[in-house]
């Protein structure tokens, strides 16, 4: 995925399909039977359809961020990476030597969004895939998307999608 990092940053959209389309076409060569992978039984096709699925976000994640302005971006990939700790617009501005009120409003100004609301909407996000796919408790959830208190966790998750998330579960589980 480095690969394709650097394509994405360098805005070489060209580059980026040829890299995913090679990609693609190497993985088809693989036999049908099973290879080992990391420790794992798994078909080439599907390594090759989850690839092309990590292409896909990859790609989709580049078009979000170009765009807004480099600080944004900076500011969006950097709430993604840390979303399950406690990342704040003051370390982020730090960063990139930077002043927070400054960004801060930039940020506003771009995404329609405060940091911190933006922050809680993708820990929800992140949140409603563990909800889907996983029988992780609700505290448990709440914990590995950085808010550790599980009844602040419940109220912002019935704010943003006004179900709680039991009824969230109920409604889209799918193991």
């Amino acid at each position: 995925t480095h690969c394709l990092e650097s394509l994405a940053d360098r805005k070489d959209a060209m580059g980026f399909y040829n890299c995913c389309d090679l990609t693609r076409k190497l993985m088809n060569d693989f036999p049908i039977d099973y290879k080992r992978y990391p420790s794992e039984c798994i078909y080439s096709h599907d390594i090759s359809r989850q690839l092309i699925e990590e292409c896909m976000n990859l790609y989709e994640s580049y078009q979000v961020l170009r765009q807004y302005s480099p600080s944004t971006s900076y500011i969006i990939q950097y709430i993604h990476k840390n979303y399950n700790q406690n990342p704040s617009l003051a370390e982020a501005s730090s960063i990139l030597s930077s002043n927070p009120m400054y960004l801060g409003q930039k940020f506003r100004k771009e995404t329609g969004k405060i940091f911190h609301d933006y922050l809680n909407e993708y820990r929800i996000d992140k949140a409603k895939e563990l909800l889907q796919g996983t029988n992780l408790k609700i505290f448990e959830i709440s914990d590995l998307v950085g808010i550790n208190n599980s009844q602040y966790f419940s109220k912002i998750f019935k704010e943003l999608t006004n179900v709680t998330p039991n009824e969230y579960r109920l409604k889209h589980f799918s193991l």
